[in-house]
């Protein structure tokens, strides 16, 4: 149910234009940029990431989480201050009982997941098992080599 909440409020985030006039900035980011999963694979694909694709390509593929899609976030920041910039977006690999996601949050108008590596050891940024009913997904990118990511469709 939080995912739902969660996806609903980012749909509302990404879609709305209120008062902004084109042209206006908040945060220094154009009101014109409207976060896409096109960025998100952008981000996913770049050099700067390279650390996590490659912990992808040699840990889950071969485990088996041949699937993969891209889905928008908020980030909230910490206790106290909010982020300034909360449309971030997650990248998500799957099997068919289990599901491993990296979140990547913006800097200006681009989208930056974490340079060098993931803290403590740690293989991802969130990590679950599927329940029998739960729903797959999204399957809206495909793995291609080295773990870099291509839209589907």
């Amino acid at each position: 149910m939080r995912l739902i909440l969660l996806m609903a409020a980012v749909s509302g985030l990404v879609g709305y234009s209120g008062a902004f006039q084109p042209g206006a900035t908040t945060a220094g980011v154009s009101a014109a940029f409207r976060p896409s999963f096109r960025e998100c694979v952008a981000a996913w694909n770049a050099p700067d990431n390279g650390v996590q694709r490659a912990l992808v390509a040699r840990v889950f593929v071969p485990a088996g989480y041949t699937q993969a899609g891209i889905q928008m976030a908020l980030t909230t920041g910490v206790p106290g201050r909010l982020d300034p910039n909360p449309v971030g977006c997650r990248v998500l690999f799957f099997r068919h009982d289990r599901w491993v996601a990296y979140l990547a949050r913006r800097t200006g108008a681009q989208f930056r997941f974490r340079a060098g590596g993931l803290p403590y050891g740690r293989q991802s940024d969130q990590h679950g098992i599927w329940s029998k009913t739960a729903q797959r997904g999204p399957n809206n990118a495909r793995i291609i080599s080295g773990a870099k990511l291509a839209l589907r469709g």
